[in-house]
């Protein structure tokens, strides 16, 4: 078994894309023209998909920080209103309940938004096969 050359692997990585995306091929189809073993296949395929997230990232960086933004003041509005139901006199009891409990998840939204920031993923293009915990679904 030889090592290929890092340019051969990023030949057969374009081309492993191309079959894909343009040619609409399946994955035993690509595995069948390429004449490359499975396992090889699914590492390449795995190089692709983080190549695809980093170029993503990378793209909308200005979008996540807009979305951050907004998604924050959203939750935070939604936080200063739901304190006005629960402080006002006027509220009914079972109001005062529903908004004690929206506060709640409000809360944990902000906290995971301020831990983790807002959760994006990548959409695919259509008709991939995505890897979810060792098993392939079809998109």
């Amino acid at each position: 078994m030889t090592n290929k050359s890092r340019e051969q692997v990023r030949r057969e990585l374009e081309l492993i894309r191309k079959l894909m995306e343009d040619k609409n091929l399946s994955d035993n189809e690509i595995i069948q023209q390429l004449k490359i073993t499975e396992p090889t296949f699914y590492r390449y395929k795995r190089r692709l998909r983080k190549i695809y997230t980093k170029t993503w990232e990378t793209m909308n960086r200005d979008n996540t920080k807009y979305a951050y933004a907004k998604l924050n003041n959203t939750l935070e509005y939604c936080y200063r209103e739901t304190k006005k139901i629960i402080d006002s006199p006027d509220s009914k009891a079972t109001d005062k309940i529903e908004a004690i409990k929206a506060l709640d998840v409000i809360a944990s939204q902000m906290a995971k938004l301020s831990k983790h920031g807002p959760i994006f993923t990548p959409s695919l293009p259509n008709n991939k096969v995505i890897e979810v915990e060792g098993k392939e679904i079809n998109i």
